[in-house]
């Protein structure tokens, strides 16, 4: 099991705590919702994503699974 890297997280929430200060905020107080519809979600995941890892939790790569629908899909093995 993977140990917690708080120092990771600490530093992950101090880059998304200036991000949403910095660039969310003010459309927020500008009512972009376009931009917003876009922001939030992917803000909101990537922040989780970071704090998953900083937490040791086991993950799989993206590759993997990219890797294993190419498969599916041409029928081909990397």
């Amino acid at each position: 099991k993977a140990a917690i890297d708080t120092d990771y997280i600490i530093i992950c929430l101090i880059v998304y705590a200036a991000l949403f200060f910095r660039d969310m905020l003010p459309l927020i107080k500008n009512k972009e919702k376009n931009y917003l519809y876009f922001y939030i979600p992917v803000f909101i995941v990537t922040m989780a994503i970071n704090i998953v890892i900083g937490l040791g939790v086991p993950y799989v790569s993206i590759t993997s699974i990219l890797e294993g629908f190419i498969n599916n899909l041409f029928k081909v093995e990397f």
